[in-house]
């Protein structure tokens, strides 16, 4: 698995929410979320930011950038990973200490070959 993604770096995600359009280097995003109709973008300072546009779009758009889906609605920032915990409960870790459950289908993204 490619884990060095440097192509995030200088990278800007414009980002429309509610009130204003916002521009995030894409390597402080740690992981997206879709919750309920909103895409939530988690930062490695914990920060969130909510947003209207669709995961699916995201899922699309930055998959290029070294973001992998873990499960059903889990974009991770690979570079950010610093562990992956094995077994029944399929956890990743972040360098932030956040833990993401990966789904069964998604384990193969972390094994080593």
């Amino acid at each position: 698995m490619k884990t060095n993604f440097k192509c995030q770096i200088g990278k800007q995600i414009i980002i429309k929410s509610e009130k204003q359009e916002t521009n995030i280097d894409m390597s402080n995003v740690a992981y997206i979320m879709d919750e309920n109709f909103l895409t939530i973008f988690h930062m490695l300072d914990l920060k969130c930011i909510p947003v209207s546009k669709s995961f699916k779009d995201f899922e699309h758009e930055l998959s290029e950038f070294g973001f992998l889906k873990v499960n059903h609605s889990t974009l991770v920032n690979i570079n950010h990973v610093k562990e992956f915990f094995l077994g029944n409960k399929r956890i990743i870790m972040l360098i932030n200490g956040i833990k993401l459950k990966v789904s069964r289908r998604r384990v193969y993204l972390f094994r080593d070959n």
